[in-house]
């Protein structure tokens, strides 16, 4: 996992953040910031003019959406209205199932798959994580937003999925699935048909592994091992009819050159939760009980951004391919935060698109 590689750049006048995992790929992926980013991060509120991409469905005025509409044409932008749940659609698919489209532009989904380069998708968010997920080499991408209810409804693995699967429909890509990799673990040597060794934050994440488990020496056909901590993560266990992902997820892995960015977003010790937000995150696969840290009583700081690179770990992006925003939304007054200003704060917005974005030559790239 990489941090701090994000640039700041401009497209026209709008103050964007862009990964720089995807620099060279030829895949766009920009957040367009609250505030311009020559703003200090720490003022106690505005300091400079005020972007809002908040949509008219939840009461803004679009003036924003319509300036970046503006800049990115002729390339057609289509935005998410976001339902907090783990619907995804296909923007090459003229009339997805299940999806309500209200005008052209405008789609009810909380992630979406783009897979031509006529295409761009947005969202908006002000806390929540917006996830980018791209495979270079099959040129399709998909955008995500992540609440907590979205992680707990595996949001993130059902668009992995999606991916995957337009991968191996594409380019005879089948899929690395729990006994494609063979390999020695690092405790001591036994064979895993498939496994993932440990993250940036030192736990043992072993998604697909055969053996016994540490709780009950029940052999599994696949099965989450404990993580450096002792905590279980069970994402797929083995039943007597064969292996069993959660409900919505499969057993698709993405390709070896898969790269994923986590956008600005509120996490840890920033993030409050009640203990029941807590138990359904734990319940959905690879979430472990290290990313909750005791606040009061039954209240718990949860991690979101360590929630969702596991989520990424386990559908097969390498550790070197997931870049995460360092920062915290309520923390940085570039980014809108619900948390800090109420619900009627403005919204940032997340683009994605497979063609490369013209940002203004005249501003230099600024490290975060």
């Amino acid at each position: 996992m990489t941090e701090n590689n994000a640039l700041y750049k401009r497209i026209g006048t709008i103050p964007v953040l862009c990964p720089g995992i995807f620099e060279g790929t030829g895949i766009s992926a920009f957040t367009c910031l609250a505030q311009d980013w020559a703003c200090s991060p720490k003022a106690e509120g505005p300091t400079g003019r005020i972007y809002d991409y908040m949509s008219e469905v939840m009461g803004g005025d679009e003036a924003d959406r319509r300036k970046l509409e503006a800049q990115l044409a002729p390339l057609p932008l289509t935005w998410l209205e976001l339902e907090h749940g783990a619907l995804v659609a296909d923007l090459a698919d003229a009339s997805p199932p299940g999806l309500s489209i209200m005008i052209p532009t405008r789609i009810y989904a909380d992630a979406a798959l783009i897979s031509e380069p006529n295409q761009a998708v947005g969202l908006t968010t002000a806390d929540c994580l917006p996830v980018v997920v791209a495979v270079p080499s099959v040129r399709a991408a998909v955008l995500v937003h992540a609440g907590w209810r979205g992680l707990a409804a595996n949001i993130i693995e059902i668009a992995c999925d999606r991916l995957a699967d337009y991968c191996a429909k594409h380019t005879g890509f089948s899929g690395r699935t729990a006994c494609d990799h063979r390999g020695t673990d690092t405790m001591g040597g036994t064979p895993r048909d498939f496994h993932r060794d440990t993250d940036a934050m030192g736990g043992t994440f072993r998604d697909f592994h055969r053996g016994t488990d540490t709780i009950d020496d029940t052999p599994r056909g696949c099965h989450c091992d404990t993580d450096a901590t002792g905590n279980t993560l069970r994402a797929w266990r083995h039943t007597a009819s064969g292996t069993v992902p959660p409900p919505g997820i499969g057993n698709s892995i993405l390709p070896e050159d898969a790269i994923a960015w986590i956008g600005p977003c509120i996490s840890g010790p920033d993030y409050e939760v009640g203990a029941e937000v807590r138990d359904a995150l734990l319940k959905t696969s690879h979430v472990a009980a290290d990313c909750f840290a005791p606040s009061y009583p039954e209240r718990f700081f949860a991690d979101l951004k360590a929630i969702a690179a596991a989520k990424l770990y386990g559908k097969g992006i390498l550790s070197g391919h997931l870049e995460v925003f360092h920062g915290s939304t309520l923390r940085d007054h570039r980014f809108h935060s619900v948390r800090r200003d109420g619900a009627e704060t403005g919204r940032i917005a997340t683009v994605l698109s497979l063609e490369a974005v013209r940002f203004d030559e005249r501003q230099n790239d600024v490290h975060i």
